[in-house]
């Protein structure tokens, strides 16, 4: 997968949208994340999809997530074929299914 686990950590979240229509039914999420867990001095832009979504969580509060995005609101987060977990300082997002990542 082209984000590891240590990416995550000082993240920022930028935007969350999701596809209800039947024929659609994605979640898509973009997120900024270090490419390199020491030593990286920007941030790059990743594009997460998952397709065929059925499970999902979304939950937070946007002020706190927008009052940390400086300095990072995402604390931790995984990332695999079939599952999406990412952890915020004040909320989280979790999603099953086919899940695929991008940098933009």
């Amino acid at each position: 997968m082209i984000i590891d686990d240590s990416m995550w950590h000082d993240g920022v979240l930028e935007r969350v949208a999701i596809d209800a229509r039947p024929k659609g039914r994605e979640l898509e999420i973009a997120v900024m994340l270090y490419p390199e867990p020491i030593n990286a001095k920007d941030r790059k832009k990743y594009q997460i999809i998952v397709s065929g979504l059925i499970d999902f969580t979304v939950e937070g509060n946007l002020e706190e997530i927008i009052d940390n995005a400086n300095a990072g609101n995402i604390n931790s987060g995984a990332i695999s074929d079939s599952e999406l977990s990412i952890e915020f300082f004040c909320g989280s997002i979790s999603a099953r299914d086919n899940i695929s990542a991008n940098e933009l």
